[in-house]
């Protein structure tokens, strides 16, 4: 009897983590839009922590002419926040995409990963501390001493980190994507991973300064008895 309740808790218990796991994943609506080659964007949109804005395309060889945004997910348990993006890049073409991403308020980003689909396509980028020049001979380049980290990847890699800071930056990450395909080849999923955390240091509970205070209390009544 004991083994059949130990059983029916266990399975209750993986249930309920599911659930939460599950339950702990949102779909940011907002995360929407298309990034036009030679057109300023000015839009902007959060999700979960982050606030992305200032997308700008640069079509190096024959891109597509357009990178659509087709949304964004927020895990309220990790803080994690994922950006999914489509070039639409098909044989020999090559986009240039830079971006803006900064915490909100209380927040700060500890750490950028990147993936890529699609068949023979590969995709270097990099994470910078201030804008990326898009002209000029340091065109979409980090400036000097201000990149957070670097990645080469192909289609079919798993998800690569870009950067991890685990003191994270609160200012804004500035991102720079070249994504190009080669003969025959097509790009059309990109996955960006922002992890976040809090900012402010927290604030102990209630019930864990009642336990401090008692066990200090009760190291004092053990020495004293001792002495």
């Amino acid at each position: 009897m004991r083994n059949l309740q130990r059983g029916g808790l266990l399975i209750a218990t993986a249930l309920v983590a599911v659930l939460s796991a599950h339950a702990s994943t949102v779909n940011c609506a907002s995360a929407t839009g298309v990034i036009t080659y030679g057109v300023a964007n000015t839009d902007s949109f959060f999700c979960g922590n982050v606030v992305f804005s200032n997308f700008i395309l640069d079509a190096v060889s024959g891109g597509a002419g357009s990178v659509t945004i087709i949304g964004a997910d927020y895990n309220t348990v990790t803080g994690q926040v994922v950006l999914n993006l489509d070039p639409d890049l098909v044989s020999d073409q090559d986009d240039l995409l830079t971006y803006q991403a900064a915490a909100f308020t209380g927040f700060k980003i500890t750490g950028l990963d990147a993936s890529i689909g699609g068949d023979d396509a590969a995709m270097d980028e990099r994470a910078c501390l201030l804008p990326v020049p898009t002209s000029g001979p340091s065109a979409y380049l980090c400036p000097k001493g201000t990149q957070l980290g670097s990645i080469a990847i192909a289609s079919g890699d798993p998800d690569m980190p870009v950067f991890s800071n685990p003191f994270g930056y609160i200012g804004p990450v500035y991102v720079v994507k070249d994504i190009g395909t080669g003969p025959g080849g097509s790009e059309s999923v990109v996955n960006q991973s922002f992890e976040t955390a809090n900012d402010t240091p927290p604030v102990p509970e209630p019930a864990s300064l009642l336990l401090l205070g008692g066990g200090l209390f009760g190291l004092g009544l053990w020495k004293r008895r001792k002495a």
